[in-house]
Formats: structure tokens, sequence, C-alpha cells
């Protein structure tokens, strides 16, 4: 029997990091003429939107509204903008480029599995335990399907006590581990699992594969510097309006900051083909993404990247970009204090170790997918 694999992980519609690495994951296996599709579950904490939703939990009215807009994915690309405005443009971006599942809960997830031969957990913080759901886990799987991870992240520093019979119980039944961080690896050596490192899935992809997928935002000219800023209490708006300013830069982007908007334009419609296109042609990106830093490496776009959490922070999130770090020397264009004075990257550099990388990630899921 050929293999057919249901890559279970955060496919945020409203989030373009966690958009973009299940995408490339699923493009990756594809592009490797394996049956692939993406399980479309749908967890607790996003169950506040009804295009998620299986339909048959909805009301009536908005079961009409959603078969009303689920008739327009297929046209949205052709729709006038004021159109598309109304649309989440994520739902049309998995509808073009990914092969879903039907959506699913906790109560369907394993009926809508049980044709898999092989699910894959990862990537994203998908086993982090600040908001640990054990789907992820793969605790519906029966003993018929394969369970492996990909670069699957715990996001922080410790594993709670309480939590550790869970992660036991589900992990040792996995045939194969890969973890995102090095910090991810030694937790679960602490409690007697034994797992790989492997890049997040967004890196597996190069820029020509991205740029094939973009969307201009037509209303935006060069120069620019592009502004995408999720939520922290870092500072970060100081130096970067003294930077734009210095280099005669206008700044465009997103912020989870609805104040920063008094400062940056905000991009109307901005789903994950925007993002990819003003992060290939900014002529500097300013972050607090670790996706968004990630890909301004692919595309070869100087960026500095402000880190979002003190150490000390109980949900410090940074052992993603330490282990960034030490792929690809790129600490020295973090930002703490002040953005520092420094030559640009080198991004012959990056693709000389990249390479590597990718091809230690190719042997790991072509051998460990059955």
């Amino acid at each position: 029997m050929k293999p057919k694999v249901g890559i279970l992980t955060w496919h945020d519609p409203s989030n373009c990091g966690s958009t973009l690495q299940a995408y490339a994951l699923y493009v990756y296996l594809r592009n490797q003429g394996i049956a692939v599709e993406i399980i479309n579950y749908i967890p607790q904490w996003c169950r506040d939107d009804y295009m998620q939703m299986p339909l048959r939990m909805l009301s009536r009215k908005r079961q009409l509204k959603r078969l009303i807009k689920d008739s327009l994915l297929p046209l949205y690309y052709r729709l006038p903008a004021h159109v598309q405005k109304k649309i989440n443009p994520f739902f049309p971006f998995y509808h073009h480029f990914c092969k879903m599942t039907v959506a699913c809960t906790e109560d369907t997830v394993a009926e809508v599995c049980k044709s898999f031969t092989t699910i894959i957990s990862g990537s994203d913080q998908i086993w982090n335990p600040n908001f640990l759901d054990p789907i992820f886990l793969q605790s519906f799987a029966g003993d018929n399907i394969y369970k492996i991870s990909y670069a699957a992240s715990l996001g922080g520093k410790n594993l709670p006590e309480n939590l550790v019979p869970l992660y036991k119980k589900h992990l040792h039944s996995f045939r194969a581990i890969s973890v995102r961080e090095n910090e991810g690896r030694e937790l679960l050596k602490s409690i007697g699992i034994s797992s790989e490192v492997h890049i997040d899935p967004v890196l597996l992809l190069n820029a020509s594969l991205y740029r094939s997928i973009s969307k201009p935002v037509l209303h935006i000219k060069k120069p620019f510097a592009f502004c995408y800023f999720l939520p922290t209490d870092r500072e970060y708006k100081m130096q970067v309006q003294k930077y734009v300013q210095e280099h005669n830069l206008q700044a465009f982007g997103f912020s989870a900051n609805k104040e920063d908007y008094l400062w940056i334009e905000e991009v109307d419609t901005m789903g994950p083909r925007e993002f990819l296109w003003l992060i290939d042609n900014a002529d500097i990106v300013f972050t607090n993404s670790y996706h968004a830093t990630i890909l301004s490496l692919i595309h070869h776009t100087p960026f500095f990247t402000f880190v979002r959490f003190t150490n000390s922070d109980t949900k410090c999130q940074n052992s993603r970009l330490e282990q960034l770090n030490s792929y690809f020397d790129v600490a020295d264009y973090y930002v703490v204090d002040n953005i520092p004075n420094i030559h640009g990257y080198s991004f012959k550099k990056f693709e000389t170790r990249l390479l590597r990388l990718q091809e230690s990630a190719k042997e790991y899921l072509l051998a460990n997918i059955k």
C-alpha cells in the first residue's frame, strides 16, 4: 500500500507563519511524490471562527453565510478588491494551494484520519506545555497508523510535572520524533524520550517556489520597510522610526499593537501571499516574528529581529531564535536594546549551510514515512 500522509499542525487562519509552515511541509512532501493532506483539525482556541468549524456545528444563519463564502473561494483571486476584503485571505490560500481534510474536532478527528498510513505531528509549537492539546500528541491514533513528528516545538524551558505522564504516554508510541530546537530534545531526553533536531519546514522550500505564489501589494512602491510585529511588551517603535527616517523609507506592515498604525501604514489585506511579497520586495524587514526572520533569510532581504521575550519570562520562546543562530550565525541581527550599526548578513553562508540541513531533513522524513 502506498503511503498516505496526514499533517497534524497549527494552520491558524490569522497567522502567516503558522500557515506557511503547514504549507511548506505539505508542498515538500507532495514534491517528493507522496500523497499528503493537511488534517483540518480545529482546536478549542479557534472555534469562534465559523469558517473553520464543521458545518453541522453551526447555526442555520452561519451555515448559509459559510456556504456563500465557500462558493466564492475558487473565484477569490479574480474578485474585485473590495469584495476580497470581506473574505479572510487565508481560506482561499488553503483552497488554492493545499489539499485538506474536512474540518474536524476531537470528536471526529479519528474518523477523518483513519485512511492515513502515517500522521506527522508538526511543526510549530504544537507541544508547548503552556497550551498543550493532546490531539497534537496523536492521542486519537490507533496502532495501525505510523506516528511520527517533524520539527515539533515545546517552546519553553521546562516541562510541568503534571504533564510529564501525558507526554510519556503518547510519545512512547511514536516511531520517530523530530523536534525543532536542541532545548526541546533535552527536555524530552529528561523524561526518557529520544528525538532528532531538524529545521522548521519553511526552510525546506527555496525562494523561487515562494515567489511563484506571492501576490503583489500594488499600492506599495519602493523603497520601503516591512514591519511585522506580534504581541510583545518589548520596545521597538523608537528604534524603527529612527531607522526609516534616516534611510528615507516608508514603513508598511502589520502589528498586533494597533497604536503602531500611527507610524506604520497598515496593509489592508494581508494573507500569506502578500506576506511573502512584502518580505521579498522590502528594502529591510523589522520584525519580532520567527518565521518572518526565516523568510527574510530565504529571500536574502536585510532584517533586524526584535527579541519578543525576556529570558525570565515563564512563557519565553527564545530557544527558536537561539537554534536559528546555531545554524546560521544571525545573533548580531537580533535586537534587545538598540539596532546595531553592522554590515549586511552573508546570505552566501546561509545558502551553504541550508543545503546540508535540508538534506538531513529529507533523509529523516523519507526514512520514516510508511
